[in-house]
């Protein structure tokens, strides 16, 4: 048994692993509150519940391209940005 136990949700190893394992529980614990809450949400008022249902994924698709467009112009920029860097990396200076 270790001494020290290890704090997983500060911890990275080289490889990632931790991180890649917080991630998941993390975001299984943000979808089981989502679909906890629109399960109460259900119970509470069930039209404005299904309206949800039908209108999320819609949104969802309005909003779609803007996130490409996001990701598209994020790429285009570290691209650019490791064009010029690129001669000091060679130098050492960066």
């Amino acid at each position: 048994m270790p001494d020290k136990a290890i704090d997983w949700k500060n911890t990275t190893l080289k490889t990632g692993e931790a991180f890649v394992t917080v991630r998941r529980t993390e975001l299984k614990m943000k979808t089981l509150l989502a679909i906890l809450l629109w399960c109460i949400l259900l119970v509470l008022c069930w039209p404005l519940a299904l309206v949800l249902i039908v209108l999320l994924p819609l949104v969802w698709l309005i909003l779609l391209p803007f996130k490409i467009i996001g990701l598209t112009l994020s790429l285009v920029f570290k691209i650019i940005a490791a064009i010029l860097l690129f001669p000091f990396k060679i130098l050492g200076v960066a």
